[in-house]
């Protein structure tokens, strides 16, 4: 059960983001049957108040990262998590409410698709955070440039000859000006 107290932001992260895009099958199937909308009411509210609690553990977790990822990547998606919280939030609120006042649907439609959007870009980030490929982990005290081929591969080695632009020419090869 370590897992728990170890990691809660890689499992709270997942119910905003699956309930965002429950939310946004639900919308969809509100404008065919208008009891849809009850249930995205519900939804709605469920994954902005999860996305509050997978912000406050990304805040509780963010340390541990910080360790092993680029501060720029790690900044980012905190910057975005902060953003998609509010949008959900945000919905939710519109939702509630659309009961009172029509046009309030309007908005509901309106920061939902911003709030898919968001959660979308945000969990990229986040997947960076939690599995950074080698050229985004944070490497001593300075952070290290991306490295395109590994440094026993040369380009030479990646295209066929027919295909090979420019780099080092042996003599007689390569392109002339003729």
């Amino acid at each position: 059960m370590g897992f728990l107290t170890q990691h809660p932001h890689n499992i709270l992260v997942h119910f905003p983001i699956a309930l965002t895009w429950v939310a946004l099958v639900l919308w969809l199937l509100s404008f065919r049957r208008e009891e849809y909308r009850y249930a995205l009411r519900v939804v709605l509210v469920l994954a902005g108040i999860s996305a509050v609690f997978a912000y406050l553990a990304g805040n509780f977790q963010e340390e541990a990262a910080e360790e092993r990822v680029l501060e720029s990547i790690l900044e980012t998606h905190e910057t975005l998590g902060t953003l998609t919280m509010a949008l959900l939030l945000i919905t939710a609120l519109f939702a509630l409410l659309e009961g009172w006042k029509e046009w309030l649907k309007w908005g509901t439609s309106a920061f939902l698709l911003a709030s898919v959007l968001a959660v979308s870009i945000t969990g990229y980030y986040g997947g960076l955070v939690s599995h950074p490929p080698a050229a985004y982990q944070q490497t001593g005290e300075r952070e290290e440039s991306i490295e395109v081929l590994p440094e026993d591969l040369s380009p030479q080695d990646t295209l066929p000859d027919q295909l090979h632009i420019g780099g080092d020419e042996e003599e007689g090869e390569g392109t002339s000006d003729e």
